[in-house]
C-alpha cells in the first residue's frame, strides 16, 4: 500500500471497481434424473458415496434429518486447465453444521502434493449485487487417486442470530497447479504459478489495507473476526470483474475473495479493488443478521455499502485525475430520492450515492472518516438513514445530509464533490426546459412528482436580444420549509449559484438582459426535503418561471462606500491580539442594478486593476414615501490568490440626502452607525492564518453612502 499523506488525502478524487456485469455466472441447476447418490442423514450421521466423491458426516453433524442428493457437471469448469476433476454439486445441506464433514475427490490419476478441493458456495457478492457462485481453496490430502479435506464446523459461539431452518448447497472440484502463501499473515492467496508475482502485490496491498482501516482516519474494529487470514483465490472471473468479496454461510471468521486472474497485471486497478473488497468484509463484521442471511440476501443498507466502498477508493490511488467507471452512469442517483433511489438497482443507487458521503466528510470532518460510527449504528439494528445520520460532528441540533439535502445537491452540482459532473452533463439530464426566445415566452410551469430527500434540474435558456434591461425572471415553488430552490447560471465549464441571497420557496433572477449578453444560461434546481420514516413517500411540487418587469425603474448603476475605524479584536489561532486603529473600507460600483417591484438588487463579479477578485450581492429595501433605505444587506469576497476577504453587514434606516427620478444618495456617518449596524462580518484568510473580527466600536470616522445613477 502506498503511503497516505494527509494532503495527499485531501487532493485524491474517489475511484471504485465495483462492476456488474449481465452474464450468468450461476453453477448451472443439476437435472435431478442424473444424481450420483441421494441419502438421508440426521444426528447420528452417515456417508454419502459415489465411484468419485464422497462426503462423510460423523454423528452430531446435522441438528436435523437433511435429503442429500449428489450430482456432476462435466462443462462448468471455473478453474480452466488447472481443474484435475469434474465439478459436484452437493445439495440439501442444513443450515447448522455442528462437526466437521470429510470431503473426497477422485481426480482419475495419481495425484501429486499440493493439489486442493475448491469449494463454492451461492452467496450474496456486494460488489456484483447478486447472488453467483464464489470459491474459496482448501489444502487436500493426497491418498493415491483421492484427495481429501476437511469442511470445518460453522462457528456457533457469539454468532448475530440463530438459525432460520434454510438448506443450501455447495459446489467441490479438485485443483492442481496452484500455489499459495501468506501463513501467519492476514490474507492466504491461493495463486496460479504464473502470477506470484502479482499475487505478492496483491498481498502487499491487502495487508496495508487491513492496517488503513483501523487507523486514526477510520478507526474500524475487526473483532467480530477471531480468525485469521482471510483466503484469498486467484482465479478466471467475468471479464469486467476485477475482485470480490462474499460472505460466508460458515459466519464472520470464513469470509473470503476472489480476485481475476486476467487483471492481475494492472497493478493500479488491483490495488483500488484491494481497499474496496476489503472494506465489503469490514462492513459485514457490523452486519447484524444471522450468518446464513447474511450471506444469501442484500442488507436494506447495501446501498450505503457499495457508497461507502466506491468514497474510499481514493485513498489507494495517486492518479488524481482518474475518474471511477462505476460512477459513469449513476450519477443522477442522489436526485431521485436518497433512498426510493435504491429500491431498484441498489448497488447502482450506492455507486451515485458515494457524493453523499463525500459531502458529509468535507462539511463536517476533513481528515478524519468515523464511517465506524454509522457501522456500529448498523449493528445496533439502525437502518441506513439513522446510521448515515450519526455523521454530524456533535452538532446539537444535527446537522447531516438529511437535513440539509438541498445544500448537498447545490455543492454536487457546483462539482465541490466530483469531477465527473459538468453544466453540460446536468443540462442533458434536466426534467424541461424554459427557453426565452422572445417577447411571447414569460410564463412557464413544469409539475413533477419528487420523493422524499431527492431533487430536479431545470434548464433556462436566455436567447432574446431584444430583452428589456430591467426584466428579471421571478422563479417560485409551493412555499414550505421542506421543499427549496436555488438557481445557477452556467457557461462552458463554468457554474455557480445565481444569486447570493433568497427565500428558499422564491428567487428573482436580476440582471436577465446582462446575463444573457455576458453569455450566461440558468439552471434551477428543486429539492425534496422532506424526510419522515421510511422515507419513501413523495409530493408533487410546481416550479414557476415568470419573466417580468417592475413597475418602478430605478437607476441602473449603484456605488456604495463602506469604511469603519475603531477599537477591533482579532483572533488569529490561540492568540487575541488588538489593533488601534484599524478598520475596513471598500468601494464598489456596479452598474447592472435592478428594481424588482420589492427590493433593488445589484451583483458583481469583477477583478480590479490590482487582480484582485472581487464578488458579492447588494439588496436594499427602499421606503419612496420617506425617501430611505429601511435595510440593506451587502456581502463582498475579495481573493488575491494569497488573501481572502469575506464581509457581510447589514445596516438599517439610511436617509437619502439626494433624490430624484435619475439620480438617489443615502448616507450616514459619525459614531451613531454602530447603532445603525446590526449585523457585521469580517475573516480574513492568509498565507493559513485565519483571523475573525469578534467585536469593534465606530468613532466619527465611520461612514456608509449609496449612490445611484443613470450615467
Amino acid at each position: 500500500m502506498k503511503k497516505i499523506t494527509l494532503l495527499a488525502i485531501l487532493a485524491f478524487l474517489i475511484l471504485s471497481t465495483c462492476k456488474k456485469d449481465d452474464e450468468n455466472n450461476q453453477t448451472p441447476e443439476p437435472d435431478p434424473a442424473v444424481y450420483l447418490a441421494e441419502i438421508t442423514i440426521d444426528a447420528t450421521g452417515g456417508t454419502l458415496t459415489s465411484d468419485e466423491f464422497e462426503m462423510i458426516i460423523p454423528a452430531g453433524a446435522f441438528t436435523e434429518s437433511s435429503d442429500l442428493k449428489l450430482s456432476k457437471n462435466e462443462n462448468d469448469k471455473p478453474f480452466d486447465e488447472e481443474q484435475v476433476s469434474s465439478l459436484y454439486v452437493l445439495e440439501g445441506l442444513p443450515e447448522v453444521i455442528q462437526e466437521p464433514l470429510t470431503v473426497s475427490i477422485k481426480t482419475g490419476s495419481k495425484a501429486k502434493e499440493d493439489y486442493f478441493i475448491a469449494v463454492g458456495e451461492d452467496n450474496f457478492i456486494s460488489s456484483l449485487d447478486t447472488v453467483e457462485t464464489s470459491y474459496y481453496l482448501l489444502p487436500a490430502d493426497v491418498d493415491s487417486e483421492w484427495l481429501n479435506c476437511e469442511i470445518p464446523a460453522m462457528d456457533s459461539e457469539g454468532e448475530k442470530s440463530v438459525a432460520e431452518g434454510n438448506s443450501f448447497k455447495l459446489t467441490f472440484t479438485a485443483l492442481g497447479n496452484y500455489q499459495y502463501f501468506g501463513e501467519g499473515t492476514h490474507f492466504l492467496i491461493y495463486t496460479p504459478p504464473s502470477l506470484f508475482q502479482e499475487a505478492e502485490a496483491l498481498h502487499t496491498n491487502l495487508e496495508g489495507t487491513y492496517e488503513f482501516f483501523q487507523t486514526v482516519f477510520l478507526t474500524f474494529s475487526y473483532e467480530n473476526r477471531t480468525k485469521w487470514p482471510v483466503t484469498v483465490t486467484i482465479k478466471q472471473l467475468k471479464s469486467n470483474v476485477y475482485g470480490v468479496y462474499a460472505n460466508s454461510k460458515w459466519g464472520d471468521n470464513y469470509g473470503y475473495m476472489e480476485f481475476n486472474r486476467a487483471h492481475m497485471n494492472d497493478a493500479e486497478q488491483m490495488e483500488i479493488t484491494a481497499g474496496h473488497e476489503f472494506f465489503h468484509l469490514v462492513q459485514s463484521l457490523y452486519d447484524p443478521r444471522g450468518a446464513y442471511t447474511q450471506a444469501v440476501t442484500r442488507p436494506e443498507w447495501h446501498w450505503l455499502n457499495e457508497a461507502c466502498a466506491v468514497w474510499s477508493e481514493f485513498i489507494f490511488t495517486d492518479d488524481e485525475d482518474y475518474t471511477s467507471q462505476v460512477r459513469h452512469g449513476n450519477q443522477m442517483a442522489p436526485f431521485e430520492g436518497a433512498i426510493q433511489g435504491a429500491q431498484s438497482e441498489t448497488g447502482h443507487h450506492g455507486y451515485g450515492m458515494s457524493a453523499a458521503i463525500e459531502y458529509i466528510i468535507q462539511e463536517f470532518y476533513g481528515l478524519v472518516f468515523p464511517l465506524n460510527l454509522t457501522y456500529e449504528k448498523i449493528a445496533d439494528g439502525g437502518n441506513s438513514v439513522d446510521a448515515l445520520g450519526t455523521l454530524n460532528n456533535g452538532q446539537n441540533p444535527p446537522a447531516t445530509v438529511w437535513n440539509i439535502y438541498s445544500h448537498f445537491l447545490e455543492e454536487y452540482v457546483m462539482g465541490e464533490l466530483y469531477n465527473d459532473v459538468n453544466p453540460s452533463f446536468w443540462v442533458g439530464n434536466v426534467e424541461g426546459t424554459f427557453k426565452i426566445e422572445d417577447n411571447g415566452d414569460t410564463v412557464k410551469s413544469f409539475t413533477n412528482q419528487y420523493p422524499q430527500l431527492s431533487g430536479k434540474l431545470f434548464n433556462i435558456e436566455l436567447n432574446y436580444p431584444d430583452l428589456d434591461n430591467q426584466a428579471y425572471l421571478e422563479c417560485e415553488i409551493p412555499g414550505d420549509e421542506e421543499s427549496f430552490l436555488t438557481v445557477f447560471r452556467y457557461q462552458g465549464s463554468q457554474i455557480e449559484k445565481a444569486v447570493f441571497i433568497g427565500s428558499y420557496a422564491k428567487l428573482d433572477i436580476l440582471n436577465l438582459k446582462w446575463l444573457m449578453d455576458e453569455g450566461w444560461n440558468l439552471l434551477a434546481l428543486v429539492t425534496n426535503n422532506e424526510m419522515e420514516a421510511p422515507y419513501l413517500s413523495s409530493r408533487n411540487l410546481e416550479l414557476t418561471l415568470k419573466v417580468k418587469k417592475p413597475d418602478i425603474s430605478l437607476p441602473p448603476i449603484v456605488s456604495f462606500h463602506f469604511g469603519y475605524d475603531g477599537y477591533f479584536k482579532w483572533i488569529s489561532g490561540d492568540t487575541v491580539t488588538y489593533y488601534e486603529p484599524g478598520g475596513w473600507n471598500r468601494y464598489v460600483m456596479i452598474r447592472n442594478g435592478v428594481y424588482n417591484g420589492e427590493q433593488y438588487v445589484a451583483t458583481w463579479d469583477t477583478v480590479d486593476i490590482d487582480n484582485y477578485h472581487h464578488r458579492g450581492s447588494l439588496t436594499a429595501d427602499i421606503d419612496f414615501e420617506n425617501q430611505e433605505i429601511t435595510s440593506l444587506h451587502i456581502r463582498d469576497m475579495m481573493n488575491s490568490g494569497f488573501i481572502k476577504d469575506t464581509i457581510a453587514f447589514t445596516i438599517i434606516n439610511i436617509p437619502s440626502v439626494s433624490w430624484d427620478e435619475n439620480y438617489k444618495f443615502f448616507e450616514i456617518d459619525g459614531s451613531g452607525i454602530y447603532y445603525q449596524i446590526p449585523y457585521l462580518y469580517f475573516k480574513r484568510e492568509a498565507y493559513g492564518n485565519t483571523q475573525n473580527l469578534t467585536g469593534y466600536n465606530c468613532n466619527v470616522s465611520c461612514h456608509f453612502d449609496l449612490e445611484m445613477k443613470t450615467y
